[in-house]
């Protein structure tokens, strides 16, 4: 990597209702990238519990205002964490993770269909932070990891039309996310590393990645992401042969970029303020030639804000 990573400006996003947004995400759309963003908050008055509302806006050309997606109903008041899909036309695919009791349950919500469970013949057991499948080509629903426990990534398959079944337990790791590279199967994972926690509770860690085989067990011994960096948070996009990690680091926001994983990749920092305003659900998307990218900065405070921007990623870097 560079010896002095070039520094990035970053626009603000105008999003109402700032301080509530507990995560974001970029995603393809048929006419530029939309950015969503979910918020929870007490139901009406004369409603029970809490809902979720995750909300999209159109940046670029195909931009629009901020509309609303889905609701996410909830009797207990955690965030779920989720995760959307590219679909056409909107609202996009959308797999969540929602607290029932001491035990968190996956869901799938698609257009003109109910809430259906994908866990739930397994009711004793916790699952969160569910990602579909990136950088395919197939439908992304057919295949969702998730976080059992809080201790190891596994993945869920499903048939044309036919349920979730369990496959595989991937790794042990407090986060993960699978992609499609080229012809291979990636897993990038982050494991826990001793040190201070940062913003909600989240864990230093290193983040590592493995090519899985056929059977999507791992088939090569495991190799680090981003030497010497500890991560917080991370997402990764793949599109033909770049791919792209974004991911809060102890030392800032760092964007790698590059063909291949075989060498260094490019490494690229966004500008931080110096007042405490920490970066934190961090989104890559690769669209042509950019690495489009967005966060939250100052998540659940009064000055929180969505940022975005976009890098340059040529073939060949």
């Amino acid at each position: 990597m560079p010896n002095t990573p070039l520094e990035i400006p970053l626009s603000a996003v105008q999003a109402e209702g700032a301080p509530a947004i507990t995560r974001v995400q970029l995603v393809a759309a048929n006419k530029g990238v939309e950015l969503l963003y979910s918020m929870t908050r007490p139901s009406s008055p004369a409603g029970r519990g809490y809902e979720t509302s995750i909300s999209s806006i159109g940046l670029g050309n195909g931009g629009h205002p901020s509309s609303r997606m889905w609701v996410i109903q909830q009797l207990l008041a955690p965030a779920p964490s989720w995760d959307a899909a590219p679909g056409s036309p909107p609202p996009y695919p959308l797999v969540y993770a929602k607290a029932l009791g001491a035990t968190y349950t996956l869901y799938l919500r698609r257009a003109k269909q109910a809430e259906s469970g994908i866990t739930a013949d397994y009711a004793f057991e916790s699952f969160t932070r569910p990602h579909f499948i990136k950088g395919g080509t197939d439908d992304a629903t057919r295949a969702v990891t998730a976080i059992a426990d809080e201790k190891s990534a596994v993945l869920f398959t499903r048939g044309p039309g036919g349920p979730y079944q369990r496959q595989a337990k991937l790794c042990d790791c407090s986060s993960a996310v699978m992609v499609k590279y080229k012809d291979d199967f990636l897993l990038f994972y982050k494991v826990t590393v001793p040190g201070p926690v940062r913003g909600n509770l989240l864990q230093p860690g290193k983040l590592l990645y493995v090519k899985l085989g056929s059977d999507f067990a791992p088939g090569e011994p495991p190799l680090e992401a981003l030497p010497g960096s500890v991560v917080f948070e991370f997402d990764v996009a793949t599109q033909g042969s770049n791919l792209a990690i974004l991911a809060t680091t102890k030392t800032g926001t760092i964007l790698a970029h590059g063909p291949s994983l075989g060498a260094p990749l490019l490494s690229e920092t966004f500008e931080e303020k110096q007042k405490g305003e920490l970066a934190s659900s961090p989104s890559v998307l690769l669209t042509d030639s950019r690495a489009q990218v967005a966060m939250l900065e100052g998540a659940q405070t009064a000055q929180a804000r969505i940022l975005i921007g976009s890098v340059p990623v040529l073939e060949g870097h």
